[in-house]
C-alpha cells in the first residue's frame, strides 16, 4: 500500500520558508510549495557566480548564503529547501544542507502528489521525489535525496545522504548508492551494484557493475554523424 505523504509537518508560526540555490530545480519546488499552501516563499539565498537571476517566480533571489544565520535568528525562518539538483553544484547542495541545518533550520521534506511511495519505504529529512517518480518496498531515502521527475527506485535500495537521481533515470532492486553520487537522466543501475560516494552517472549510462569512489562513467552521447555510442568505462 502507498503511504500518503503531506508536503510537511505544519507548526505553528512555520509559515515562511527559504530555498537555498537559485537554479531551474528552484523553480519547481517552488510551484509545489505554492500549491501546497503550506508557505510562503521569502527569497532564494544564492551564491553561484553562474546563476545570474534576480527573481524566479516572483521569488527574489539574494545574491549570498551569509545571511543564513541572521534569517534564523532575527526574522525567526526556521524551515528551508534545497534549490540545487544540477551535478556540477552536488557537492555545494551538500555543503549548504549542512550549512542550513548547523544555523538551526528544518529542512522541508516535499513530495509531488503524482509520485508513488511504498508504505515501508523511507524518505529522509529534506529529500524531494518529484513528479511519477516511484520509491519502490522497503527502500531508504536518506537526507537531502533528489529523486527527479519519473525515476524509480526498485525494492530494498539504499541510496545514502545528498544523492540526486536524474529524470527517467531507474535505480534496480538492492542497489546501494553513496553519499553525494549523480545519477543522470535515462541511466540505468543493475541490481545489487554498489555505486561509491561522489560518482557521477551520465545520461543514459547503463551500469551492470560496482563503481568506486570518484568515478565518473560517461553517458550516451549522439555524434555529428548521427550515430549513438555509449561510453561504458569509468575514467
Amino acid at each position: 500500500m502507498a503511504r500518503s505523504y503531506n508536503y510537511a509537518t505544519i507548526e505553528p508560526g512555520m509559515k515562511q520558508i527559504i530555498g537555498i540555490g537559485a537554479e531551474g530545480h528552484a523553480a519547481v519546488l517552488i510551484e509545489l510549495i505554492e500549491q501546497a499552501g503550506a508557505f510562503n516563499v521569502n527569497e532564494l539565498l544564492n551564491d553561484d557566480d553562474f546563476i545570474t537571476a534576480r527573481n524566479i517566480r516572483g521569488v527574489g533571489v539574494c545574491a549570498a548564503t551569509d545571511c543564513l544565520p541572521r534569517l534564523a535568528k532575527e526574522l525567526g525562518i526556521r524551515v528551508f529547501f534545497m534549490g540545487l539538483s544540477s551535478v556540477r553544484t552536488r557537492e555545494k547542495k551538500r555543503d549548504l544542507f549542512k550549512k542550513a541545518v548547523s544555523c538551526g533550520l528544518e529542512p522541508f521534506t516535499i513530495v509531488h502528489p503524482r509520485a508513488i511511495i511504498s508504505g515501508s519505504a523511507r524518505i529522509g529529512r529534506g529529500g524531494c521525489v518529484l513528479a511519477g517518480a516511484i520509491i519502490s518496498t522497503q527502500t531508504v531515502l536518506a537526507k537531502n535525496v533528489t529523486v527527479n521527475i519519473g525515476a524509480m527506485v526498485e525494492s530494498d535500495c539504499i541510496i545514502q545522504a545528498h544523492v540526486q537521481l536524474g529524470p527517467r533515470s531507474c535505480v534496480g532492486s538492492g542497489v546501494h548508492i553513496g553519499e553525494c553520487s549523480y545519477i543522470g537522466a535515462g541511466a540505468y543501475v543493475q541490481q545489487n551494484v554498489h555505486i561509491g560516494e561522489n560518482v557521477v552517472i551520465g545520461p543514459g549510462a547503463v551500469i551492470v557493475e560496482d563503481i568506486a569512489d570518484g568515478q565518473v562513467v560517461p553517458g550516451v552521447q549522439h555524434n555529428l554523424a548521427g550515430q549513438n555510442r555509449t561510453k561504458s568505462k569509468s575514467v
